[in-house]
């Protein structure tokens, strides 16, 4: 029986961020599965990937194989992701909102094409992001679409690894990304030894457990926690680190570190370079709004609306707002803002007897309830509105919202859609249901930030749009 794998790592986009690390996570991942020797091919594909020819290499890889019998299917993806009508896309370098389904990858459709091999075991490894979006307080979830293909697509034995789940971002450096680091990581630690997945599983969940890291892996087994995902015997682990200088542990860090003999201002200056002043802050942030200006947004969207832009900064115009205090709160970062509270007057029950059964006498006490927050820089506006005006009667009325916080070196971007509910001909509220989507970025390379900004409009687009279509279902 064969043991077959496919490793992706998408690193160069069209219009979304740059992933440069996503190259060196595809080739680390490759290099221990050649040197395992337990896979009998190997496809790899790096880079920059086009839709179409990602979709054909892996057609043509598993039709050479589909009369064989399949032992192990392991894949392996590294770049941009997203969710689009309930399921996950992997994003590829040409992605473009009008054609996803030749510019991304499904989850369902990658499931299709592993499934057709009748493996006796399925394993996918995703380090990817919702192009780098996460939320707040949403409904969705990572767990819904690997659940779905569980029970679908009826496979064996499974393993799937996701690198987060619906609250956080995937985090990537420059070289290599947190979760990759973690699963190469936990390879070498087994060194003369076979790892089982599930030793890898184990090691991860405790590998990015740190409330520093923030990132909060999601698994599925589907297995008797036995299988073997390589003997660690067969690789030259040092051979390894030498060929990927960037893949350091933390005690050899610290050690690579400590030898470097800088002065304290050269490593001050270094640290500055991450760092805005008040101007440069100004123009970036100038920028953006003038990015929103002339935003081309879709054709379906400009046939059925009339389309609007209005900046201020005037965060009574964003709805929810204390949703984004608490995240603020909670972040307890450094960001150029006051946190607003009130005081509220509550109940708690006299004594621990009644507050167990529920009964006995209440007394009336005041406390401090965060209520709100304001912008501490006001140079520039924080609050930009897309107002979408139907042209048509059966449409309602939506509005895009983004507001942001910053501080000396990085911009917290929390954006969504909201629609408006008919009162009457002349007369709608704002139905504030969705969830804000975070997304947290470095000032510089501003370039950098420019092209998420971009990305995030379409992608602010493209839900109104499915939106609509879910109307006229």
């Amino acid at each position: 029986m064969s043991n077959l794998a496919i490793v992706i790592g998408v690193s160069e986009y069209d219009d979304q961020e740059t992933l440069l690390a996503c190259k060196n996570d595809a080739q680390i991942i490759y290099s221990i599965l050649s040197e395992s020797k337990k896979f009998d091919n190997i496809l790899k594909i790096d880079g920059y990937v086009k839709g179409r020819d990602i979709k054909s290499k892996i057609s043509e890889f598993v039709r050479n194989h589909e009369n064989q019998k399949i032992e192990e299917i392991f894949f392996y993806f590294s770049g941009h992701g997203t969710r689009i009508n309930d399921d996950f896309w992997y994003v590829l370098s040409d992605f473009d909102n009008n054609n996803i389904h030749t510019t991304a990858l499904s989850n369902d459709e990658l499931d299709e094409i592993l499934k057709s091999l009748n493996p006796t075991l399925t394993v996918k490894v995703v380090d990817a992001c919702f192009a780098g979006t996460e939320y707040i307080k949403s409904s969705y979830n990572i767990s819904n679409i690997f659940d779905k293909s569980l029970q679908e697509k009826n496979f064996e034995k499974v393993y799937f690894l996701f690198s987060s789940t619906r609250n956080e971002t995937s985090i990537a450096f420059r070289d290599i990304s947190l979760f990759t680091k973690s699963f190469v990581t936990a390879v070498f630690s087994f060194e003369k030894s076979s790892i089982r997945y599930q030793d890898l599983v184990n090691f991860i969940t405790d590998d990015l457990s740190s409330p520093k890291v923030n990132q909060n892996p999601y698994f599925v087994t589907q297995a008797n926690q036995t299988e073997i995902f390589i003997d660690v015997n067969n690789i030259d682990i040092p051979s390894i680190k030498n060929e990927f200088p960037y893949f350091v542990d933390s005690t050899e860090f610290v050690s690579v570190t400590d030898s470097v003999e800088s002065s304290l201002l050269e490593r001050v200056r270094e640290a500055n370079k991450n760092y805005c002043s008040k101007d440069e802050a100004t123009l970036i942030l100038n920028n953006l709004d003038i990015i929103t200006d002339n935003f081309e947004f879709s054709k379906e969207l400009n046939e059925l609306f009339d389309i609007n832009v209005i900046h201020s900064n005037d965060l009574n115009k964003v709805p929810d707002k204390q949703k984004i205090a608490k995240w603020l709160k909670d972040e307890n970062d450094d960001y150029f803002i006051r946190l607003n509270f009130s005081r509220k007057e509550k109940e708690r029950f006299v004594d621990a007897i009644g507050a167990i059964t529920g009964t006995g006498a209440k007394e009336k006490y005041y406390a401090d309830v965060l209520s709100s927050y304001d912008s501490t820089y006001l140079d520039c506006n924080n609050v930009t509105v897309v107002t979408l005006v139907p042209k048509l009667e059966f449409l309602p009325r939506y509005d895009m919202f983004i507001t942001y916080v910053v501080s000396k070196n990085k911009i917290t971007i929390f954006s969504k859609f909201e629609k408006y509910k008919d009162l009457s001909w002349d007369h709608n509220t704002l139905e504030s249901k969705n969830s804000w989507w975070v997304n947290t970025k470095s000032f510089k390379p501003d370039e950098a930030l420019y092209t998420f900004f971009k990305s995030l409009l379409s992608t602010l687009d493209r839900e109104i749009v499915i939106d609509i279509e879910g109307l006229v279902e």
